[in-house]
């Protein structure tokens, strides 16, 4: 179940097609970067309007806007012209683009500085309404900002709450929070 929602066979293609998913490792493809943000998205809304608002929730637009042919630049052979930060950034663009309502970030904004990682996290904060957000991090800074924090250990949950309520309750997450940092 998710959402209330049962998932099984019969509609489980639908179920992941409203998934966005986000590694650390990026893959891109090639194409423009307005065909790059809209793969795979099935929205249908004012396309320039939308184009400019996913890619400065994701910190991404004055990049975009500075460069000659702005939205039309073809990336090509997987963004190899871009820096890791801006092809994570771009991707962030096509999930704020597209109308998933489950974003799952696997370490994908631990190749950004914390100040962008920052702003970021404050805008899937406010997108996630009515999304679930699931972030796999080794990152201290935003854990905060979350509802619920499912802490693993060697592939075991060994703690589940808040920020707070895990400082309180578990001296493995004090440890974790000591290592990486508060």
């Amino acid at each position: 179940y998710l959402d209330n929602l049962r998932i099984d066979n019969s509609n489980l293609h639908q179920f992941r097609a409203n998934i966005s998913y986000i590694s650390q490792n990026t893959f891109l493809g090639s194409g423009t970067i307005k065909e790059i943000i809209k793969f795979g998205s099935l929205t249908k809304h004012d396309e320039e309007k939308h184009l400019e608002l996913a890619t400065k929730k994701s910190e991404i637009f004055e990049f975009i806007n500075n460069l000659p042919d702005k939205f039309e630049t073809f990336i090509g052979d997987s963004g190899t012209d871009l820096s890791s930060g801006q092809k994570q950034r771009l991707l962030l663009a096509r999930f704020f683009y597209s109308s998933s309502n489950i974003l799952i970030l696997d370490e994908a904004t631990n190749l950004l500085d914390l100040r962008t990682e920052d702003t970021l996290v404050n805008n899937l904060i406010k997108e996630k309404k009515d999304k679930t957000v699931i972030v796999v991090t080794h990152g201290i800074q935003n854990l905060k900002k979350f509802d619920k924090i499912l802490f693993v250990e060697n592939g075991s949950l060994v703690g589940e709450g808040n920020f707070d309520y895990l400082r309180d309750q578990s001296e493995l997450f004090n440890s974790f929070v000591e290592k990486y940092g508060e």
